[in-house]
């Protein structure tokens, strides 16, 4: 017995035991996730169904087949770069999940997994910086169930989560570098940066940027009187070399990214629409919906539309447009938050109530006069849009504060503090007497309020101009606000008897661990939901009659263009025309925006088959009317289905195709008019920006041409060609950089061709000609990610190699 109580308890100083808190983190997350570990079940989350789930399920697959990482995606969009678009984690360690676990399983055990390191992480900081493991361990358990962390769930945005986790550490390894100067801590920021990229969310780790690096500036002004300009220089020299090696730890991905965004919208310059003040402020945050952090939910959250049920409450009407998370912080982290920042008065805390202020300014982004200033003044901020994503600061800010407020609470018997326990527990309970009494009286008089409310612009604008459930959503507000009333007196209350004496600080600890589990857990079960896997080949991916037809096509290889799916057929390995990415190419999206029926583009790009809805599926969907559906007769051929208005395209053009012809234009968006004319006939001509030095008879007969597709795969194809005569060869194949191409083993020139194709010179006779997608950029990005490695491995290993040189040299 004596043995398994200082697994519990610290014998030393008779505290918790570290071992026990993180076991207890590790069986707090599985408990809390339990309906991830259901056999049978997988996490349901809004873009993991719609994009990460079937992209995962297709670079495993290539993983297997092909014994290598795909760099290209050949199923959405023609084709697109896969790894260098952010579509597809491997190199993050914890999709690693996927090559020991059904993919199923492990996209709902990455969020326990991080439910998990973000608390160990954040207990590590708070250690470090002086707090007992008491306080620590409770303000890692508010971190790792904060509700606006685990709402990310429902829509799918684990990159923001698991992005965030590694945030604590970081500030940990800088808050070390800064009071020990020493390179290894600036080398384990490094390695805590290097991990945030990996994490997959690029605007969060600009966010996590934002905190460290004014994390060092209060850091360096807090101890520059006493060590002066020289250690401030060179401690800040330590955090730009962090940064610097993070990045290039992260080069395989960032390397090859990097000359991706010149190819998108939103990577453009200052004149394109991802860089307007328009698109950089879209769902910004209300100042209404500021009230989320105090009050659990009191405008709803979810949308009204979809298969899957949001909410058993209201769906959210406000003024950002569409909220699928919310920003619950718990009244009793709250509470615990305002006596650290009131009574506890060091640079932590002062810090982190400054970066919440902050947090909250900036996430108003429209709604606040003076962000106009910081888009066009402070780098970066118009490079992303969502300014309400910055909100998942809050959580963090708040529990470092917690911790210090519990902190002061298990000093004050010690440090004899007087009376302040009963002033602020009174404070709290007449808080929360107030609200109470201002919810009661709005659900029995909601008209004395409304009449008043409804006759403020802002609120008409927030009820979207639709009064028609107005009571019912003022009696939801009036909810939230007594819920927020009774939290208040259980906080009072708790605060109170401890006052008194009546508490041991081990027993506090337990009460608001499980006050705040109380509070926090069933907001947060509210976004994790799970659907049967029988359902993802049943319902969300269901192999209809139209996709068992594309699907026994068995011919050479063809696309389908669709206005019923996203990226549903690429589950089933069926290569579209469209389909769905944050960030696609530009000037292909531009062929997808200009595609008409009357026009060649679908004949261009391989279409095969068309796929419109009967009905309308989603809010962005739009049906065939009868007019338009016999038109589209005079040129594809109708196949009976159920569901779809299907079509077959009689003049779809091969995958290759040979001309003699050419269009010359002098710039490319030029070759995007001539190509989108109903006059252009794609097997006639190619399209070209640039004069060929070939001497090409166009009056040769190519009639006898023939390509036959001997293998295809993401990343490479191989073909047998018979040229009839000099003549220049045009692939449905989307053109990027790094593609090479051979003829019977010789490097042959890709020119543009047809505003958005690839296209070779091919001489007369019969060839074979292979093109492989071996970007110059990602084989550099692997020799500098691993050298990085490499040079942190050493780092790391470095203190233990010199103490082991002591201990020898001490023997000799």
């Amino acid at each position: 017995m004596k043995r398994l109580g200082s697994f519990f308890i610290d014998k030393t100083d008779g505290s918790l035991n570290g071992r026990f808190i993180v076991l207890a983190y590790f069986v707090l997350a599985h408990a809390f996730f339990w309906k991830f570990l259901v056999p049978g079940q997988m996490v349901f989350g809004t873009d993991i169904i719609t994009q990460s789930y079937p992209l995962q399920v297709m670079g495993m697959s290539e993983i297997f087949r092909n014994g290598a990482v795909p760099l290209w995606n050949p199923y959405i969009y023609s084709g697109m770069p896969l790894l260098a678009s952010f579509s597809f984690h491997i190199f993050y360690p914890g999709s690693w999940l996927f090559f020991i676990m059904p993919t199923e399983f492990a996209l709902g055990y990455l969020f326990i997994l991080h439910c998990f390191l973000m608390g160990v992480f954040f207990f590590c900081f708070m250690r470090g910086i002086g707090l007992s493991r008491e306080a620590s361990f409770l303000g890692g358990f508010l971190f790792m169930f904060n509700a606006h962390l685990i709402s990310l769930i429902y829509p799918g945005h684990g990159g923001k989560l698991f992005t965030i986790t590694y945030l604590p550490l970081a500030l940990l390894a800088l808050d070390r570098a800064l009071k020990e100067r020493t390179f290894y801590y600036s080398s384990l920021l490094a390695l805590c940066i290097g991990m945030m990229f990996y994490g997959g969310h690029i605007q969060i780790l600009f966010y996590c940027g934002i905190v460290l690096f004014l994390f060092l500036l209060t850091g360096v002004a807090a101890m520059y009187r006493d060590k002066g300009p020289k250690w401030a220089l060179r401690t800040s020299a330590g955090f730009v070399y962090a940064f610097a090696v993070g990045m290039l730890l992260y080069a395989v991905i960032l390397i090859p990214a990097w000359q991706y965004k010149g190819f998108t919208e939103r990577g453009g310059g200052a004149l394109t629409k991802a860089s307007s003040y328009e698109f950089a402020t879209s769902f910004s945050e209300p100042p209404e919906d500021l009230s989320y952090v105090f009050l659990r939910n009191p405008f709803g959250w979810g949308k009204d539309y979809g298969e899957q049920p949001n909410t058993k409450e209201e769906f959210y009407r406000g003024r950002i447009g569409l909220r699928l998370s919310i920003d619950y912080f718990s009244v009793i982290g709250l509470a615990l938050a305002a006596i650290g920042t009131l009574l506890v008065r060091n640079r932590y805390t002062w810090f982190f109530f400054g970066m919440a202020l902050l947090t909250a300014f900036l996430s108003m982004g429209m709604f606040n006069p003076f962000y106009q200033y910081i888009y066009k003044y402070v780098p970066g901020f118009s490079i992303f849009r969502v300014p309400y994503a910055i909100m998942i600061l809050i959580p963090l800010c708040g529990s470092v504060n917690a911790a210090f407020g519990f902190q002061k609470l298990l000093d004050w018997k010690r440090e004899s503090g007087g009376k302040w326990p009963k002033y602020f527990a009174s404070a709290l309970a007449s808080l929360g007497i107030v609200a109470g009494c201002v919810a009661l009286v709005a659900k029995s008089r909601p008209d004395a309020f409304l009449n008043v409310f409804l006759s403020w612009r802002w609120v008409q604008e927030m009820l979207w101009y639709d009064t028609s459930d107005v009571y019912q959503r003022f009696a939801f507000f009036a909810n939230n606000l007594l819920y927020f009333s009774i939290f208040l007196y259980a906080a009072a209350g708790l605060l109170f008897v401890y006052s008194l004496g009546l508490l041991k600080p081990r027993v506090l600890v337990a009460a608001t661990a499980l006050l705040i589990m109380v509070d926090l857990w069933p907001a947060g079960w509210d976004f994790i939901k799970t659907i049967p896997i029988s359902e993802i080949s049943g319902k969300y991916f269901k192999e209809t009659q139209c996709i068992k037809t594309i699907r026994a096509d068995k011919g050479s290889p063809f696309r389908v263009f669709t206005a019923a799916h996203n990226n549903e057929l690429l589950y089933y390995g069926i290569q579209t025309v469209a389909g769905y990415h944050a960030a696609p190419l530009d000037y292909y999206q531009k062929i997808v925006d200009n595609i008409s029926f009357d026009s060649s583009i679908l004949d261009l790009l391989n279409a095969k088959y068309v796929v419109l809805p009967k009905k309308p599926e989603f809010d962005f969907r739009s049906v065939a009317n009868a007019s338009s559906r016999d038109w589209l007769l005079k040129k594809y051929e109708p196949i009976d289905d159920p569901d779809y208005y299907f079509y077959k395209n009689k003049n779809a053009m091969p995958r290759a195709w040979l001309v003699n012809k050419f269009f010359f234009v002098d710039a490319q968006p030029n070759a995007l008019g001539v190509i989108s004319d109903p006059q252009f006939v794609p097997g006639q001509a190619a399209v070209l920006a640039d004069k060929l030095n070939a001497n090409i008879d166009p009056n040769a007969d190519l009639s006898s041409q023939s390509m036959e597709m001997t293998d295809y795969r993401p990343d490479s194809m191989t073909m047998k060609v018979h040229a009839p005569a000099d003549s220049f060869m045009v692939l449905s194949e989307v053109w990027y950089p790094g593609w090479q191409a051979k003829v019977d083993g010789n490097d042959t020139s890709i020119f543009r061709t047809d505003y958005a194709l690839r296209g070779i010179l091919m001489p007369a006779g019969d060839h074979i000609v292979t093109m492989e997608f071996k970007p110059w950029n990602y084989r550099a990005g692997i020799a500098v990610t691993f050298g990085t490695l490499a040079f942190l491995l050493a780092v790391a290993l470095w203190p233990a190699a010199r103490r082991y040189r002591e201990r020898r040299n001490a023997r000799n």
